[in-house]
């Protein structure tokens, strides 16, 4: 059981760094009103749509497996919470600032695929070590 906690401590540390990071970018959207490229507005399309058909069944698989996809299972509920800050910024706002939801869906998927890679590594060496002996 102590050997699991590597993976979970460095999933939970990069989850709620990126969390943190995502509450900031949100708070930055109360001062768009001084800006006259972009604004607060609520708009709905087809990206709108598409990203919530894309969110919904998916966050709902997450919740069900949640426990037998780990050390998988923090990877990709950070993507899909990239999905739902793009969705906010997507919908919220009017103009280049839109691009700042898209560019935090990246870097949660930048971090999550490093998550991915880094477990992959890592279960792939401690499982050699316990075949070698």
């Amino acid at each position: 059981m102590g050997e699991s906690n590597n993976p979970k401590a460095l999933n939970w540390t990069v989850f709620t760094i990126l969390v943190l990071f995502g509450l900031i970018g949100l708070s930055e959207m109360s001062g768009l009103d001084q800006v006259e490229q972009s604004t607060l507005t609520f708009r709905w399309n087809t990206i709108n749509t598409f990203l919530l058909c894309v969110f919904v069944p998916f966050f709902l698989l997450l919740m069900l497996g949640w426990k037998r996809m780990f050390p998988y299972n923090v990877p990709l509920a950070l993507i899909l919470l990239g999905v739902l800050y793009a969705l906010i910024f997507l919908t919220f706002t009017r103009g280049w600032v839109g691009l700042v939801g898209l560019m935090g869906f990246f870097i949660a998927l930048v971090a999550a695929i490093g998550l991915v890679i880094f477990h992959t590594i890592y279960f792939f060496v401690k499982g050699r070590k316990t075949t070698s002996l």
